[in-house]
């Protein structure tokens, strides 16, 4: 992490408070009321639709709420779109090793896990089994979703929004939470399942990439690079399933 305490690029104290309220709203409240609205509106809807519907309400929800951070930001690229570009894509394949050695660890101890492919074992993140389910039945909206629409989303409110909030009084600290929380969230629907074996394996598949995406924010000082990052890492998940 950098000892910097201060992004040149940050959100105000009214944005980061309206980041966390939105935050807090979208884990809690937002699915079931997109979800009740649309059993009246469309009874025929399924699961699929709700998560396209939710990818573009945030999108477009964040994108009003910080579009002067945007605007800010995008100005900012000019002349650093280059070393923003190679980072991501380092800061990418490091992430990528990473995992590859925290999978083969895990299917040493748990390999009741994993399923066996022509090219070896995999192991299947649930929230990921679960996209490529959607990608089934509509594989071109849930490849955009997932990849041009939730990680701007995701990387604002989770490097921005709360990572940098806390960053200016604690780097360590800022990390610890936004990594947590960032991992927590894409877990949350699944907490009914019996086995949390499995879900806390799932749980821990999340935390190098998030710290990756934290380590890419201080890294660069831009909001882009993460973003970048993260739409690159869905690509090849979604990809992966075509």
């Amino acid at each position: 992490m950098s000892n910097r305490n201060f992004f040149y690029i940050s959100m105000t104290r009214k944005e980061q408070l309206i980041g966390w309220l939105y935050l807090i709203f979208e884990i809690t409240l937002l699915p079931y009321l997109l979800s009740a609205a649309l059993m009246i509106l469309f009874p025929e809807s399924n699961a699929t639709v709700l998560n396209l519907i939710l990818f573009a309400v945030n999108f477009i929800v964040v994108a009003v709420i910080f579009r002067r951070y945007w605007l800010e930001a995008f100005r900012d690229l000019s002349g650093r779109i280059w070393p923003i570009l190679w980072k991501s894509v380092v800061a990418l394949l490091g992430c990528r090793v990473v995992l590859t050695v925290m999978n083969d660890f895990i299917f040493f101890y748990c390999p009741q896990y994993f399923i066996f492919t022509d090219t070896g074992p995999v192991l299947q993140n649930i929230n990921d089994a679960y996209i490529a389910q959607m990608a089934k039945e509509q594989y071109l909206l849930i490849a955009i979703g997932t990849i041009l629409l939730v990680p701007p989303v995701e990387e604002i409110l989770h490097r921005g929004v709360v990572f940098g909030s806390i960053y200016p009084k604690s780097p360590t600290l800022a990390c610890i939470i936004s990594v947590l929380l960032f991992a927590a969230v894409h877990m949350l629907s699944y907490l009914g399942i019996p086995d949390k074996v499995y879900l806390v394996i799932c749980f821990l598949q999340y935390i190098p990439p998030a710290l990756t995406l934290c380590w890419l924010y201080t890294g660069t000082d831009s909001i882009f690079a993460p973003i970048l990052m993260h739409m690159m890492f869905n690509a090849i998940g979604i990809f992966s399933v075509r």
